[in-house]
């Protein structure tokens, strides 16, 4: 706290617009707007940003959502509140708040505060509005907050700066491990079902989530993989009950070469998994299981990271709302083949050249985590009064 501002009671400082708020689930949302124009449509928000469009609207003009439910709240880099302008809908995931005095001040507040004390639930952290009302406010006078939000922004405006030139970099290095990997494989012309070289498993076949369960197995699915930081998110990762791993390995054990792609809403992006197998993969998932007697496993997986598996991984997914690949396609996909000798020193090549890829990205990637992390130092330093 700044010892030199005057703290008061959320609700003296801040209007609670709740009422105005209301969900809609997405069959409804989906019929609602279904045959109408995008000036006909206005942005449905939910806990961490716009989830959707709507045919109507519930507020109109500028207000500061701050997660209920389903928000990062004991992630101190997150963002948990955000401005929304205009005619909106929002659902019973954010509150809807409107400061008295400055909304971007407010809002950065928002987000500069721990919510450790505040927040309630084990799997899925919920703020109530009770629980909201406890938090104390600074008002610092209208020119002060209006000096910190400026100073705030300036800094910000340059982290955005900064943070567009490391994505763009992003961007350069994948078009480079893409060419790599099309340079690796475009003079193979011999090729065979991905059947014929290989086991496709969907690990969860009803396609029923196990109920979830306090300190259980990790139910892994491709959202649980960090891609970045190449690791899965065990941690944060749904927890189900022993019997669903011991259900799953009498069906599959995953063995070293073994790597996962995504089948529903995330297609392709294949990633090697750990062993030994102290989690149940999800129905999200397909796990492939090379035959060593037939390829290498880096020579498949490195195919399913190129453009000739991923085109047409794209080709066939199911034009939905929620794409989809289903397991049946995935067995006819077509693999290149070629000895064991060629597989080898095209292996060999591949990893020479992205290991200097893999180099930078991370580098790239720790500088988008020290921008993250400064963004969150500039705030804790503006309400600690020391942002001059």
């Amino acid at each position: 706290m700044n010892q030199k501002w005057n703290y008061v009671p959320f609700e003296d400082a801040v209007e609670i617009w709740d009422i105005k708020r209301k969900p809609i689930n997405n069959a409804e949302r989906a019929s609602r707007i279904n045959g109408k124009s995008n000036n006909e449509l206005y942005p449905y928000y939910g806990a961490t940003g716009q989830v959707g469009f709507i045919d109507d609207y519930l507020t109109d003009g500028e207000y500061v959502l701050l997660g209920e439910d389903g928000a990062p709240f004991l992630n101190p880099i997150a963002q948990k509140a955000y401005i929304v302008t205009g005619k909106t809908w929002v659902n019973n995931h954010a509150h809807v708040l409107k400061s008295k005095y400055n909304n971007k001040f407010l809002c950065y507040y928002l987000n500069s505060i721990n919510y450790k004390d505040y927040v309630s639930g084990t799997t899925r952290l919920k703020l109530t509005q009770a629980q909201m009302k406890r938090i104390l406010i600074p008002v610092p006078s209208i020119e002060e907050q209006e000096r910190i939000v400026a100073k705030i922004e300036e800094l910000f405006s340059e982290l955005d700066n900064a943070v567009e030139t490391l994505n763009a970099t992003k961007v350069q290095l994948e078009v480079y491990k893409q060419t790599v990997l099309y340079e690796a494989f475009s003079n193979l012309s011999d090729t065979v079902d991905m059947q014929e070289i290989a086991t496709m498993i969907d690990p969860q076949p009803s396609h029923r989530t196990p109920p979830e369960v306090v300190g259980g197995i990790p139910y892994i699915g491709i959202g649980d993989i960090d891609y970045d930081n190449n690791i899965i998110k065990f941690d944060s990762a749904r927890k189900v009950s022993a019997s669903v791993l011991a259900e799953h390995l009498s069906r599959y054990t995953i063995s070293k070469g073994d790597f996962v792609m995504g089948k529903i809403g995330t297609i392709g992006k294949p990633y090697r998994i750990p062993i030994p197998q102290e989690y149940a993969l999800s129905a999200n998932v397909i796990l492939i299981q090379p035959n060593h007697e037939l390829i290498l496993p880096d020579f498949l997986y490195w195919q399913f990271s190129s453009h000739h598996v991923t085109s047409q991984l794209l080709k066939g997914a199911n034009a939905t709302s929620q794409p989809a690949f289903g397991i049946k396609k995935s067995r006819l996909l077509k693999i290149k083949m070629c000895d064991f000798e060629q597989q080898r020193a095209i292996n060999l090549d591949i990893e020479s050249k992205i290991s200097v890829y893999e180099s930078i990205a991370h580098t790239v990637e720790k500088s988008l985590e020290e921008a993250s992390a400064m963004r969150q130092s500039i705030l804790k330093q503006a309400f600690e009064g020391r942002l001059l």
